[in-house]
């Protein structure tokens, strides 16, 4: 995974604005705002824009990162970031576990 301040250096290298910190290794604004313009440039998907995900990362550097599994290929496939994790109620997951495990 690409450091901050590397994905700052890549995005100012494509000539992209990012403010008077240039590359400080902070995800401010300035940073944020010129990921999500290289994002709508490049057509990524995005369920969070300006946030950073694989897809993100093989756009900015190309052919540097390793491919990923299988498995997590198709897991990432749709879109580039995360989508934030909803923690289950206990009966919930007591009722998923009692479907899946049959208990």
């Amino acid at each position: 995974m690409a450091s901050w301040k590397e994905i700052q250096e890549q995005l100012i290298a494509l000539g992209y604005d990012l403010g008077p910190s240039g590359a400080d290794g902070d995800p401010g604004r300035f940073t944020r705002e010129a990921i999500q313009k290289f994002q709508a440039e490049r057509k990524i998907p995005v369920i969070n824009p300006g946030s950073v995900g694989p897809k993100t990362l093989a756009a900015l550097f190309p052919g540097s990162l390793p491919k990923p599994a299988p498995v997590v290929s198709a897991l990432l496939s749709t879109f580039d970031d995360i989508t934030p994790f909803k923690p289950m109620t206990r009966a919930k997951t007591y009722a998923y576990l009692s479907a899946c495990c049959g208990r």
